[in-house]
């Protein structure tokens, strides 16, 4: 349509040249404009979406009372292989959203024995107790009676890198440099720093538990 326009006008204005051009530039310019704004609603639009799909879809949502936080996370079978980020043998650790769609992880403990609740609820003590930059956060924990028993879930930031468990396995699979020795070496020490927090404290505490799994990356 802004051709066939300009196309009038310069029929129009035969010998004018200086105005022509000056609309075929505004016309432009208008067609730019347009073409951004375009971009625009079509990506705020397709987050809108992104988001109505995520909340209406099947989803589990737990409530936090401390930090007065719902949040929503994919337990279900169709969904779980690209929800859960990480397992062990009493828990799983799913990745979660707020609805602003901030990212968290929440790690569910279905508490199936007396000894599990313990487990549970020294991990929880844990974190609560030991404050380190290189020790991850506890946000908040809640247990929730579900069907089948009653399970602790915990709130933690999500930390996009993942385990140094991930990062070996992309080098394993040439899809990842090594890290230099310098790197390494810094590494190990921060993870000696939070050990040495907890061995130093009264009562100490083991962790018993130290591996690549567990350590992760901002």
């Amino acid at each position: 349509m802004f051709i066939y326009t300009v196309q009038c006008c310069r029929y129009h204005w035969a010998g004018d040249t200086v105005r022509t051009v000056t609309l075929l530039h505004q016309m432009d310019y208008v067609q730019q404009v347009w073409s951004q704004l375009s971009t625009w609603c079509y990506i705020a639009l397709r987050s809108s979406y992104s988001l109505l799909v995520f909340v209406s879809s099947p989803s589990k949502s737990v409530q936090f009372i401390n930090t007065n936080m719902t949040i929503y996370f994919r337990s279900d079978g169709n969904y779980s292989s690209s929800s859960i980020i990480g397992e062990g043998a009493y828990s799983t650790v799913f990745k979660a959203y707020d609805h602003k769609r901030r990212v968290y992880a929440i790690k569910r403990m279905r508490l199936q024995s007396r000894e599990i609740e313990d487990i549970a609820s020294v991990e929880v003590g844990a974190y609560l107790k030991f404050k380190h930059p290189n020790i991850i956060c506890l946000l908040d924990s809640v247990k929730v009676s579900e069907i089948g028993g009653v399970s602790i879930y915990m709130l933690f930031p999500y930390l996009k890198r993942g385990s140094l468990r991930d990062h070996l396995n992309l080098v394993v699979n040439g899809k990842a440099n090594k890290l230099p020795l310098k790197v390494i070496l810094s590494q190990f020490m921060q993870i000696c720093d939070a050990v040495h927090l907890m061995h130093t404290h009264s009562p100490g505490f083991v962790h018993q538990d130290i591996k690549p799994e567990v350590r992760s990356s901002l």
